[in-house]
């Protein structure tokens, strides 16, 4: 008897068998994987031609800020930046394209300096073109003497907020209250490093 072999509790299901993708017996779930339909020439063609358009567009993307970058740089240039290795009218080659520059490239750029004056001048210059650009600095270096009373640093250690505040209107040189600030403190520092060496 057939019922007597099955355990007790359960009952024994049934084997349930699909029909194949043929319509026959006995095959299990089988499925058929649809083939791509053709595609026409004329459809590839459009493909591939919308494609080519993308690629020119993206393409023409990319070019359009470095062209704007290189136009900007030009015009920087003009305005009087640094042009690498111009010949100048003394016949001699110079990195810089400032003419008014030449001495400045010529007698102190690159020579050693141990005046602490002329230190105290270099370090307040290069602290405010820090963002800017050192052709603008030099042009108002003499407003910046002026400003900080010919770079006599013990001076300009002694600055209160009543000294300061006329700096912060004055359009000789640059603005900006915590550069002017820190040159009051460098001014400080190197007042003590004078005094104790």
């Amino acid at each position: 008897n057939e019922s007597s072999h099955a355990r007790p509790g359960r009952s024994k299901k049934p084997r349930v068998t699909k029909s194949g993708a043929g319509g026959g017996a006995g095959a299990r779930g089988s499925t058929r994987t649809p083939k791509p339909r053709a595609r026409s020439k004329g459809g590839v063609k459009a493909e591939t031609s919308a494609k080519a358009s993308a690629k020119a567009k993206v393409k023409a993307k990319n070019k359009a800020p470095k062209a704007k970058a290189k136009a900007t740089s030009d015009k920087g240039c003009e305005a009087g930046r640094f042009i690498p290795s111009k010949m100048h009218d003394d016949g001699k080659l110079r990195c810089w394209s400032m003419d008014e520059m030449i001495h400045y490239h010529d007698e102190e750029w690159g020579f050693p300096c141990t005046d602490s004056t002329q230190l105290f001048a270099q370090m307040t210059l290069q602290a405010f073109q820090s963002g800017l650009t050192w052709a603008l600095i030099f042009k108002k270096r003499h407003n910046f003497k002026r400003a900080f009373k010919n770079w006599d640093f013990r001076k300009v250690a002694k600055f209160t907020d009543k000294d300061i505040a006329p700096l912060l209107e004055d359009t000789g040189i640059v603005r900006n209250r915590l550069k002017i600030h820190a040159t009051v403190n460098n001014a400080r520092i190197v007042t003590e490093l004078e005094d104790e060496y």
